[in-house]
């Protein structure tokens, strides 16, 4: 996902964020039960 100059002022500080964001966090899928693979959003 980019910055386009039109985004609005806070998706541009989430875009400033992300890859710090992405950095310090992980996700957990455990054993699957409460996962929805095909439903979850995973990436834009």
């Amino acid at each position: 996902v980019t910055v386009r100059p039109n985004d609005s002022p806070f998706w541009k500080g989430l875009m400033r964020v992300k890859e710090t964001f992405f950095q310090r966090v992980k996700f957990i899928v455990g054993d699957g039960t409460s996962t929805r693979f095909w439903e979850d959003t995973w990436l834009w």
